[in-house]
């Protein structure tokens, strides 16, 4: 426990000092229509290995905007955590986005909240391709894929999606 409280520290300093950066941007395009066919990717996980959504085919797939420097998608981080062990068993997969610059900073996160659902990143900050192919202008933000790939809810200009919402995919 002692060793632990310098580490917890220093990530409260680290989460601190980023808290200036805007949590919004402008990104091209447009955002993704309800009903349409959720655009492709894949990036890689905290371990490197590429993660697509096309993977995810025939589930309901909550696609998770964030960044551990963001204290609105740090506050959410329970929500979204309570979502993914309510609803894994009934076919729902959480795919987080980070927009973290630091990826280490990122995986220290991830491993000190114990967050096992799926995390990818790219380290491009408000560059991150996903999010720019999502026209993500705000985090936390979101989006809810069908099982048959299209969009079915969404959160481009921030928030996040009500529960309510998400059980009703599962049905």
């Amino acid at each position: 426990m002692q060793r632990s409280i310098p580490v917890l520290l220093a990530l409260t300093l680290l989460w601190l000092s980023a808290c200036g950066d805007s949590i919004s941007t402008n990104g091209p395009g447009g955002t993704p229509a309800i009903g349409s066919q959720a655009p492709d990717f894949t990036q890689n996980d905290t371990s490197g290995r590429p993660v697509s959504l096309h993977q995810f085919r025939g589930k309901v797939v909550l696609i998770d905007f964030w960044a551990s420097w963001c204290p609105p998608c740090v506050a959410e981080v329970p929500n979204v955590k309570a979502l993914w062990e309510k609803y894994r068993d009934q076919g729902l997969v959480v795919l987080s986005v980070s927009l973290d610059k630091s990826l280490d900073a990122w995986k220290i996160f991830i491993h000190l909240n114990g967050l096992q659902w799926y995390q990818v990143a790219d380290g491009e900050y408000w560059d991150n391709a996903v999010a720019r192919l999502y026209s993500v202008y705000e985090i936390p933000s979101m989006y809810l894929v069908g099982r048959d790939g299209r969009i079915m809810a969404g959160t481009p200009d921030g928030g996040i999606l009500d529960e309510q919402t998400i059980a009703n995919a599962l049905k």
